[in-house]
């Protein structure tokens, strides 16, 4: 039972995830651009949670957003597509803020989760 509702958590959290991927990705009304910044955002949300919910307990809640959410938020088949789509010189440079600001941006969220919760314990 407890890995039928591990996946029940992955799939709400990747529907609500890929919900707002859309939403956003019509409010921008630009391609790439929304790509990048879904992308973006969904490093830092991910390293966030990566390190903030370590407790067993919040097991639930990491499948959930980290695994569900962040999995149907982000996307690299867009991110895939949208390079084939643009002139090479845009195409290196939307890869290389792509893959770096995301790993710089997860560990920013790593590291905000680290000092949250050395406060929270510290409390």
């Amino acid at each position: 039972m407890s890995r039928l509702l591990d996946c029940l958590l992955v799939a709400i959290g990747g529907a609500l995830g890929s919900f707002f991927r859309y939403v956003l990705s019509i409010t921008l009304h630009l391609e790439v651009a929304s790509t990048l910044v879904v992308n973006i955002f969904g490093s830092f949300l991910l390293g966030f949670i990566t390190i903030y919910l370590n407790e067993p307990e919040q097991r639930w809640r990491k499948l959930m957003i980290g695994t569900g959410f962040c999995g149907g938020f982000t996307t690299m088949s867009t991110f895939s597509l949208d390079v084939t789509k643009l002139p090479v010189n845009l195409a290196i440079s939307y890869m290389i803020a792509t893959i770096c600001g995301g790993i710089a941006v997860a560990f920013s969220g790593m590291i905000v989760a680290v000092r949250l919760n050395a406060r929270n314990s510290n409390d």
